[in-house]
């Protein structure tokens, strides 16, 4: 009884679920997060460098994922909004940051456990989200709706580190 007690004082109940051993720590990106530059006007999903707090992803980081890479977007996800760059509509609210960390942690988590990241694989990966700034979230896009603004980002990349020679990610359907 004095575990559940403590437990739940604590914030953390012994009941709750332990967390995630192949996810790594979520990261904001856009104006003021941990990655404060993100260009994804690449069709690439590869980058050729750690997605890591204070590293850009500017648009010479994105590589072919033939090519060695440090980390591979295998998915990402919109979050609010019908993709309008309609002038006319109102934006959506910013639902806070602990909001979007729950959700894209949720989504990526779903992602990575399933065969979209290639089973033979997994053993030796980790995960990584990327959810937006308030600022970020609240900037109009280009005039390109692959602006990512809004999306939360799910990243794959060596546990421990070190560098992927081939695709993880696998078509699904």
């Amino acid at each position: 009884m004095a575990l559940l007690v403590g437990g739940f004082f604590l914030g953390e109940p012994v009941w709750s679920p332990s967390g995630d051993d192949r996810m790594l720590p979520t990261l904001t990106y856009g104006e003021g997060g941990d990655v404060a530059e993100l260009n994804r006007d690449s069709r690439d999903r590869c980058v050729n460098t750690p997605v890591q707090a204070g590293r850009p992803l500017g648009g010479s980081n994105w590589v072919d994922c033939d090519e060695p890479h440090d980390a591979e977007l295998v998915s990402w996800y919109s979050t609010v909004g019908d993709g309008s760059l309609d002038t006319d509509v109102p934006a959506a609210r910013y639902p806070g940051e602990e909001t979007l960390r729950r959700y894209g942690e949720a989504a990526c988590a779903l992602m990575f456990h399933s065969n979209r990241v290639d089973d033979e694989q997994r053993g030796a990966l980790a995960y990584r989200v990327l959810v937006p700034t308030r600022q970020e979230w609240e900037r109009r896009p280009g005039d390109s709706l692959d602006d990512a603004v809004r999306d939360v980002l799910c990243f794959v990349s060596q546990d421990g580190g070190g560098r992927l020679d081939e695709q993880v990610r696998q078509d699904v359907w």
